[in-house]
């Protein structure tokens, strides 16, 4: 599904609010997400520590002002959205890695869903 013609700038938000779900953690920084799309308003959620980032892609399209901390009634709103949107679809939590795995910032780290299922009860990932 393309969407560009619905996000190119000059355009209307989209119509109804989008989910996304990522659970695919990697070697580039990028870590476990959810978020939601509503309006000119997105939503992040980060898995390894809870925390929210929200933004106005109207004003700041580059997403570097974090918003969550001074309208903390709309990120739990959104929020809110976000984790009725996941229980609806079954979407699988992260789970952490019983190895007790950290990043060098001591940040817990995740398993994606393909890891977990390879994940014995031991808790040694399957090669």
């Amino acid at each position: 599904m393309d969407l560009s013609p619905e996000l190119r700038a000059g355009s209307s938000p989209p119509s109804r609010a989008l989910y996304w779900h990522y659970l695919q953690c990697s070697d580039q920084g990028r870590t476990a997400t959810g978020a939601i799309l509503e309006g000119n308003w997105k939503l992040i959620e980060f898995f390894e520590d809870g925390h929210l980032e929200l933004y106005d892609l109207k004003e700041d399209p580059g997403e570097r002002l974090n918003l969550a901390p001074t309208l903390s009634d709309r990120a739990a709103e959104m929020h809110a959205k976000l984790v009725e949107w996941r229980k609806s679809v079954g979407a699988l939590p992260p789970v952490p890695d019983y190895n007790n795995s950290v990043t060098p910032d001591g940040v817990p780290v995740l398993l994606d869903r393909a890891q977990r299922l390879r994940q014995t009860k031991t808790g040694c990932i399957a090669d």
